[in-house]
């Protein structure tokens, strides 16, 4: 794709407008400069306020300048104040933006630290394809409209803490290369993240989305935190990839949620203390590989057991087993290879897949017959003790197999036979190991059908 071309932002008489007092110059944003610029800009757009927005923003708790606006003899000067800081000659204050206008930073390059905290955007605002080269300060901010951010770039540090969007949130395709803070900041409207990446940690505590939230995006390095959050309308985090810590602790779901097709390859998610909706989707979700130490394990087994028991209160049966399933994997590692309980976690797995394969259980049946038919058709270094024809040895070894149950004929058939030790040796086994079978394949059948 083409490159995209982008304007110095102080080629932008809405920047200059949003700076009167002179943009940021230091290596850390200097806050008196911010309120001042703050003050001046919100000043100037409350004319575009309607009367439900002036009484929200003064319960919100702006001053009374900021919301009924410049007194007549102050916005002569306001004027000329922008005027000389954009350093053009022959400018008018005509040529300058109209508050009810709608502010466009798009395709703007922010070279120094963009501080536009506690704005109010009446209008909303966009940033579309926009570069913030330095720390992008929007805390507090109120985006009255649709906000546009779609593909800007944040080079580093991007603070939208207790921002408000009232408007839609376009925040689609954006790359955050460092850190991105969304604490407890609302959106009211719809929201979206869709194809954004976020090359660092992100935070979302006690964030609040009121309508429908994308967050389709990518997770690449850093820690993602939704803890406390609350998501009243439905929630898409499909196909999203969470490459590190994803954590839920705490949060909120009220309404259908879809993980599906999202994928964890490093870490389980944390949803500890989290309220999760029935209409909760796991389908084609991606997790960890199976932990290879004890700690790995004891995340993932804390994880797929909170898991399991959110899906048993909403009874969703499937999801319930398959988180089990999980966590008794998991639980393999906190024992010594070879231990009796490795193995019979390990067997339990590959025949049944822990109770949940039909077809594993009865394959592996079959395969324990045909390998007694075949020791005793063939009788290698006199296996049996005596020839055996091959209808002989295949009701002998089905004899065997359902040696536990009462069936007279086939019971007969092995009993009123004489074969060596060793048949007799192999026998018990597969009536031992036909029981066991037969009880996974009666337990997956259980399991698939919710039988109770």
């Amino acid at each position: 794709s083409e490159k995209t071309e982008l304007t110095p932002a102080n080629d932008n008489p809405w920047y200059w407008l949003a700076t009167a007092y002179g943009e940021q110059t230091g290596a850390s944003i200097d806050q008196n400069l911010t309120d001042k610029n703050r003050a001046a800009w919100n000043c100037w757009i409350s004319r575009s306020y309607t009367t439900r927005e002036s009484e929200l923003l003064a319960q919100i708790g702006f001053s009374q300048s900021e919301v009924l606006g410049f007194p007549e003899h102050e916005k002569k000067a306001f004027y000329e104040t922008v005027i000389a800081r954009s350093g053009r000659k022959n400018i008018s204050i005509e040529f300058l933006p109209k508050p009810m206008d709608r502010p466009d930073f798009s395709k703007n390059h922010f070279e120094k630290n963009c501080a536009f905290k506690s704005y109010v955007f009446p209008q909303g605002v966009t940033f579309a394809s926009a570069t913030f080269s330095q720390e992008a300060n929007f805390r507090g901010a109120i985006f009255l409209e649709d906000s546009d951010f779609t593909s800007a770039t944040f080079t580093t540090f991007a603070n939208f803490n207790s921002a408000t969007f009232v408007g839609a949130a376009v925040l689609i395709s954006v790359t955050f290369k460092q850190l991105g803070l969304f604490m407890s900041a609302t959106f009211d409207d719809w929201a979206s993240f869709k194809s954004s990446t976020f090359k660092d940690g992100v935070y979302f505590t006690s964030a609040k989305f009121r309508g429908e939230t994308v967050f389709e995006a990518v997770f690449l390095n850093g820690p993602v935190y939704f803890d406390s959050a609350e998501f009243i309308a439905p929630a898409r985090f499909n196909d999203a990839r969470f490459n590190s810590l994803s954590s839920f602790i705490n949060a909120t779901f009220a309404s259908k949620t879809s993980f599906s097709g999202a994928h964890f390859p490093s870490f389980a998610p944390e949803f500890f203390g989290t309220t999760l909706h029935e209409g909760t989707r796991w389908d084609k979700a991606k997790w960890p590989r199976s932990p290879i130490d004890q700690n790995e394990a004891q995340m993932q087994v804390h994880a797929y057991e909170r898991l399991k028991q959110e899906m048993e209160k909403l009874k969703k049966h499937e999801d319930e087993q398959f988180f089990f399933r999980k966590e008794l994997r998991a639980r393999r590692e906190f024992h010594t290879w070879g231990s009796t309980y490795w193995w019979l976690n390990y067997l339990y797995e590959k025949l049944s897949n822990y109770g949940y394969g039909v077809v594993r259980p009865l394959v592996a049946f079959a395969a324990l017959f045909l390998v007694g038919f075949a020791l005793l058709a063939i009788d290698p270094f006199g296996f049996a003790g005596r020839k055996l024809t091959k209808w002989d040895a295949a009701f002998t070894s089905l004899a065997n197999m359902f040696g536990s149950i009462p069936l007279k004929t086939l019971a007969d058939y092995r009993t009123d036979k004489t074969f060596a030790y060793s048949a007799e040796i192999f026998a018990i086994f597969q009536t031992i190991a036909g029981v066991v079978l037969l009880f996974l394949f009666f337990l997956a059948l259980r399991n698939r059908f919710r039988l109770r």
